[in-house]
């Protein structure tokens, strides 16, 4: 199959958007998740210590 410029184009654009998304996704949405885990994580393995 032969791609023409404007198909090239668009496919491209499409892929940039597509990488901009799952970067978006991992790093907004499930960030801050990680990072309250994290942050809460000495205050429970101190509690299990005791």
């Amino acid at each position: 199959m032969k791609l023409n410029k404007d198909q090239t184009q668009k496919l491209a654009l499409g892929l940039l958007i597509m990488i901009g998304v799952i970067y978006s996704y991992f790093d907004f949405l499930l960030g801050p998740l990680q990072q309250d885990a994290w942050l809460r994580m000495p205050t429970r393995t101190a509690s299990i210590r005791k």
